[in-house]
């Protein structure tokens, strides 16, 4: 309890914010601007477009699809959290394995509509080629 007591104070006497009320003011401050009507939240953001494919079916080849995508990656502009997003200079790609049928579902987001059509269409010739590779 003495630890807790410390937090927030100063040596020379001078309260400072104590940590667990920060997000609360600044909850506070965005009602409050949202409030007044000095403007939009989105205002700030740089305008994007996304551009998406339907079902890509895989058959049997969907595993070793991804494995070859994973492998291709770049792993410095590459997540692996719901599937594969690239990051590209440009925008970035998500191809994501659907969890109830065999196929992908790819997602492109840029800063102009071409550039996201683009993207995805680049990815979907890639998994094409791949799905038409024997081994």
């Amino acid at each position: 309890m003495e630890a807790a007591a410390e937090l927030g104070v100063l040596p020379a006497g001078k309260q400072e914010i104590f940590p667990t009320i920060e997000p609360l003011a600044s909850i506070g401050e965005l009602l409050h601007f949202i409030s007044s009507g000095q403007g939009r939240l989105s205002a700030g953001k740089p305008a994007s477009f996304r551009q998406s494919t339907g079902a890509l079916p895989l058959g049997r080849k969907g595993g070793r699809i991804m494995r070859q995508l994973i492998q291709t990656a770049d792993s410095e502009r590459t997540l692996y959290l719901d599937g594969i997003r690239v990051n590209h200079d440009t925008g970035w790609v998500l191809v994501v394995p659907d969890g109830d049928e065999p196929v992908f579902r790819i997602y492109g987001e840029a800063k102009t509509e071409k550039e996201a059509g683009r993207l995805v269409e680049r990815y979907v010739d890639l998994i094409k080629s791949y799905k038409s590779e024997e081994r």
